[in-house]
């Protein structure tokens, strides 16, 4: 049984709940009289569409027509109102039709004013002569993935089921042919995630029918209440909320925007948060802290230069820089430029050709506050990382604020998940692949996964150990020995994500200026390694964002250097809760590598959205 059809109290009767409830009037009711007629006709008409469906399926080895026909030149030719007609008793328009020219080649394009009246509502009067009201709802999560046809059973026993999804739908005005291979998409739909489309509408009063995958015609009332969306979504897809077959339409599957980044602030102005080089130093309870690896690889590379680790004298953040390189298998080369070289022999113009060649929205930052003198030519090393990483199936915006327990006090914030798994209807099996649960000892104990297409969103609720690394060790470990634990959330289970939105500047002063002192020996007689360098300028800029429809990160690293001187697991009997209203570890990393790229712990809400009252939900 799928997630949709457990839903016994919310079949398509609960669609129609969600109408503007009311009294009528007497206008009212006289209005609703007078188009009974001509609903009672466009329902006739959408049961005859759905069994002429249903027979050319029993003559076509259980499959349904395609949504369309790829021509020769490998766009849409031929509408799947065209494949039915002989099921219409229109045989003789079917015969007319020429399947060796598109559907406005110079025949075909006769036979538009030639529609069957099946294909039209009566009730629009406003609709031109060969214009259809009836459209299929195309898409790879729906019944119709375009020029692909799949059965009846696959819909029952892979899917939603045929009683759960919409086949058909009636919509006005229309510009749509009805030989034309065009439909109405999921895009149409559901253009973005708070709004209905404005394609569901019709010229019935207050109600638009459509006909569901058995055959049964039903109706939506409308104007729609608030949470609307989330149902006729349930109802628009077939697949669990998936693709059907895993596959997409070509350019179906579109980059998800999560979102834009706040306005940059310099790291002195968010007063609770550290922005640090590596991740060996003590945390504050009071305090987030946030660490990135562009730094790490900026320095790496000047490791590479030298041919040993860059040391100064009495500088925490060089020290701590110099006792974990990182890897850069754990990172995907296309996420990432990272050069180094002497002003001198162009490097600036090197990296922008790079960034302009791999990301090419982006001016990089490579402004020097402190110019070198001629004759001490500069080196820069320059870092700068992006990651889109957008959730394949939005998870819900919370409308209620999520209270955030800070050692500090208490912070109301906004937040996304799903108060009971079950409410998120045929999505709930589609986010159950998106989140799992890693560790559980209790609600205020818990490690927990989310997945991108690329890479792994790890949130963990644990007690602060005295370092970043060490923090992130324990959780690993926690990870590593989660034995039994229950992975997948449950019906009644529930899971609270606080929004994260920062764009911080991070001046590290505490390396301007200071000499990288690396030397060797050569039998006794001590010599430098390279020259002497004197850092000059080392900031990093670090933004991040996550949210319901995924999470964003980018970072940027400049240095310039100047030529010259376990727990036990329980398994607890009831519904567990997931809410990270405490500090929590939050890392992310690529799917195939043991190391995170970032890692955040967050302590207070100052890097959180605040929860407004006046905030707009869907």
């Amino acid at each position: 049984m799928t997630s949709r059809q457990t839903k016994v109290g919310l079949t398509l009767a609960a669609v129609i709940v969600l109408a503007v409830a009311g009294t009528f009037g007497t206008r009212e009711v006289v209005r609703w009289r007078d188009d009974e007629a001509e609903r009672m006709k466009c329902a006739n008409n959408l049961k005859t569409l759905a069994l002429a469906i249903h027979d050319y399926s029993g003559k076509n080895g259980d499959r349904l027509p395609p949504a369309y026909v790829l021509g020769n030149d490998g766009k849409p030719w031929h509408s799947w109102r065209v494949l039915i007609l002989p099921y219409l008793n229109r045989g003789d328009l079917y015969e007319k039709y020429h399947f060796d020219e598109p559907w406005n080649g110079p025949h075909n394009i006769q036979l538009i004013d030639q529609m069957p009246d099946v294909f039209g509502c009566p009730a629009d009067q406003e609709r031109d002569l060969g214009k259809t009201s009836y459209f299929a709802i195309v898409g790879s999560q729906t019944m119709w993935p375009g020029p692909r046809t799949p059965t009846y059973e696959e819909i029952t026993t892979e899917g939603d089921g045929t009683s759960n999804t919409f086949m058909i739908l009636e919509s006005t005005p229309t510009d749509v042919a009805w030989t034309e291979p065009r439909d109405i998409t999921m895009q149409e739909l559901f253009p973005n995630d708070d709004d209905i489309g404005p394609r569901f509408a019709s010229r019935h009063d207050r109600v638009i029918q459509v006909v569901m995958g058995d055959g049964a015609v039903r109706q939506v009332r409308f104007p729609f209440q608030e949470g609307a969306r989330r149902y006729l979504h349930a109802y628009v897809t077939a697949w669990t909320g998936k693709p059907y077959k895993g596959e997409w339409l070509p350019g179906e599957e579109q980059v998800v925007d999560v979102g834009e980044f706040p306005p940059e602030v310099g790291a002195e102005i968010l007063a609770a948060t550290d922005i640090v080089a590596h991740m060996h130093g003590r945390i504050s309870t009071q305090h987030n802290t946030s660490w990135c690896a562009t730094a790490q690889i900026a320095w790496d590379e000047l490791r590479q230069k030298l041919g040993v680790a860059p040391k100064i004298a009495d500088c925490e953040i060089a020290a701590g820089l110099g006792k974990t390189p990182f890897p850069l298998s754990a990172l995907d080369p296309a996420a990432y430029v990272a050069k180094m070289g002497a002003i001198e022999d162009g490097i600036q113009d090197k990296i922008r050709a790079e960034m302009k060649s791999r990301f090419p929205e982006i001016e990089p930052n490579l402004k020097l506050t402190v110019v070198p003198d001629d004759d001490r030519p500069g080196v820069i090393m320059y870092c700068f990382l992006k990651k889109n990483l957008p959730f394949k199936t939005r998870f819900d915006r919370l409308r209620e604020p999520l209270v955030f327990h800070a050692p500090s006090g208490d912070v109301r914030v906004k937040s996304f998940g799903f108060k009971k798994l079950k409410d998120a209807g045929s999505d709930a099996s589609a986010l159950n692949d998106e989140a799992s649960v890693l560790n559980y000892v209790s609600e205020d104990d818990f490690v927990i996964q989310l997945q991108t297409k690329s890479d792994e969103i790890i949130l963990a609720k644990v007690p602060p150990a005295a370092t970043l690394r060490e923090t992130l060790s324990v959780v690993q470990k926690r990870i590593g020995s989660a034995g039994h634990v229950r992975p997948r959330f449950e019906n009644e289970e529930s899971l609270m994500v606080p929004n994260l939105a920062f764009n911080v500047l991070r001046n590290y002063q505490e390396l301007r200026g200071k000499i990288i002192d690396n030397f060797i020996y050569d039998g006794p007689i001590a010599k430098w390694k390279g020259w002497p360098y004197q850092m000059a300028e080392s900031r990093q800029s670090v933004r991040f964002l996550l949210n319901e429809r995924g999470a964003r990160l980018e970072s940027e690293a400049l240095d310039s250097s100047f030529v010259g001187d376990s727990h036990e697991k329980i398994e607890p009997p009831k519904p567990r809760h997931f809410v990270l209203d405490k500090p929590f570890l939050l890392y992310v990393k690529e799917k195939k590598a043991d190391v995170p790229y970032l890692v955040l712990w967050v302590a207070n809400g100052e890097i959180m959205q605040k929860f407004e009252q006046s905030t707009r939900h869907p």
